[in-house]
């Protein structure tokens, strides 16, 4: 059956413009925070081919990459996110309350700890093991809320919870095992975008580019989600296919990005809710593109935020959008409860 075509704003390529020129300042700012401070004048010099070796290398071997694994991290963690919201039908689902990210951690904990870090076409071992778990947990959570042929959202977040609890503990025993690895393990798990290279972006680009991919070829069958099960049915759609091709899309774009960074908890949940209120829609097709941006956005500001607040030393991201998520977590509770 084919989907009318929708009415876009007037406003809409104004704001978007907006963030994504606020996204452009924010990533220049990026590049030059941090223990070396860099200058206009560096980059000037940088892309007239004048700059000085130590600092041209600073640029391409760590800025760059870390910037842009910090917009990958927050685009895809966001993403999923919203993904996760629509399926669910909930504002306050996301990779970290499913189970996604306890799976996916414990996915790459097992492959580090036990060295099945390999290379498959040029695609690491690393989210591929990720993503089996990840898949199994987030389907155990679901299957645990099903109640009367519906999802409880308590149930799901309890379970997700629980399941995200049950990983950590297998992880934290595997640590105790195989305990040479325990220090970066340890920090690995908290959430950190610090020390990323060109190879950790190749690890985790061709996850990220598929999954979005298919998400915009398959955007609007997110709205049609909304409808409910029974008014897709009659649409002509198999609501439980749908659901499973979304889940498996959240889970590869979690998994692929936990197996880099650890669990950053929290941005799938924070971001698509700004957007909401920025554009005022919850029609997918229009919220996508504000999602991406807006995730990319949050976690960069906050990787300068974590560089710069206690000098030389850097709050893990993912401690940081903790601080950030909880509060907001409990306030979207007590908004659901009135």
């Amino acid at each position: 059956m084919k989907i009318k075509s929708f009415i876009i704003p007037k406003w809409y390529f104004s704001k978007l413009s907006i963030l994504l020129l606020i996204l452009l300042i924010i990533s220049f700012f990026s590049f030059t925070k941090g223990a070396v401070e860099l200058s206009l004048q560096d980059f000037i010099d940088y892309f007239s081919n004048n700059l000085v070796e130590e600092k041209k290398i600073i640029i391409d071997d760590i800025r760059i990459p870390r910037t842009i694994i910090a917009l990958i991290t927050g685009a895809g963690l966001a993403i999923a996110g919203m993904i996760l919201q629509a399926v669910f039908r909930n504002p306050i689902v996301d990779p970290f309350i499913t189970g996604v990210s306890g799976g996916a951690s414990l996915g790459a904990g097992i492959a580090i700890i036990f060295g099945f870090n390999f290379s498959f076409w040029g695609i690491s071992s690393i989210p591929i093991l990720s993503f089996i778990l990840s898949i199994m947990c987030v389907f155990i959570s679901y299957k645990i809320s099903i109640s009367y042929g519906r999802i409880n959202i308590e149930r799901l977040m309890l379970s997700g919870f629980a399941i995200s609890s049950l990983c950590s503990a297998i992880l934290s025993c595997l640590l105790v095992i195989k305990g040479e690895d325990a220090n970066y393990i340890l920090a690995w798990l908290i959430g950190n975008i610090s020390g990323k290279s060109w190879e950790s972006i190749q690890i985790v680009l061709p996850y990220f580019l598929i999954s979005n991919i298919i998400c915009i070829i398959y955007i609007n069958k997110l709205n049609i989600i909304q409808l409910g099960d029974e008014t897709s049915e009659n649409l002509g759609f198999n609501s439980n296919n749908l659901k499973i091709l979304f889940i498996v899309l959240s889970a590869i774009l979690s998994a692929s990005i936990v197996s880099i960074t650890g669990i950053i908890g929290f941005v799938g949940m924070i971001v698509p809710q700004i957007c909401r209120y920025l554009i005022k829609t919850s029609d997918y097709r229009l919220m996508y593109p504000f999602v991406f941006i807006m995730g990319a956005l949050l976690l960069i500001f906050s990787d300068i935020l974590s560089r710069i607040i206690i000098p030389p030393q850097e709050i893990p991201i993912g401690v940081f959008t903790s601080f950030l998520g909880v509060p907001f977590f409990i306030f979207l509770l007590l908004k659901n409860k009135k």
